[in-house]
C-alpha cells in the first residue's frame, strides 16, 4: 500500500456503507444486485432447516420482506450481510419448527390407503 491509499478494508466498508445508502433510497438496481448475489447461499442455507426447497423460497421470500421493512432500523453493527443472514436463519428456523409439528394426512397413510376417505 502506498502512501495516501486506502487499506483494503476501508474501501470495502465504503462501498457497503454506498450500498445501504441506496438500499435505503430503494434503489431498485442495488436491491437487484444484493438479490443476485445472495439469493443461491440464502436458498442453501434456508434448505438446511426446512422440508423443501419450496419452502425455502418462502422463506427467502419472508426474510426479503423483513430486510426491506427493517433496512431503516439497520444500526450496522453487523455487516448487512450478516444481519440478512440472521434474519433469514430466524424466519427458516421458526418455519422449520413449525412444519415440523405439522402433520398432513398423506402422512397418515397405512399400506397405501388413506387416512381419510376420499
Amino acid at each position: 500500500m502506498s502512501e495516501g491509499e486506502a487499506p483494503e478494508g476501508d474501501a470495502d466498508d465504503k462501498v457497503a456503507d454506498l450500498l445501504l445508502v441506496r438500499l435505503r433510497a430503494r434503489d431498485a438496481m442495488a436491491f437487484r444486485s444484493l438479490l443476485r448475489e445472495l439469493h443461491r447461499p440464502m436458498i442453501a442455507l434456508a434448505r438446511s432447516f426446512v422440508k423443501s426447497r419450496e419452502i425455502a423460497e418462502e422463506v427467502v421470500q419472508d426474510t426479503w420482506v423483513a430486510v426491506v421493512a427493517g433496512l431503516d432500523g439497520f444500526e450496522q453493527r453487523s455487516s448487512l450481510k450478516a444481519w440478512i443472514f440472521n434474519i433469514l436463519v430466524n424466519k427458516a428456523r421458526t418455519r422449520g419448527a413449525r412444519d415440523g409439528r405439522i402433520l398432513s394426512f398423506s402422512d397418515l397413510e397405512r399400506d397405501g390407503e388413506p387416512a381419510v376417505s376420499p
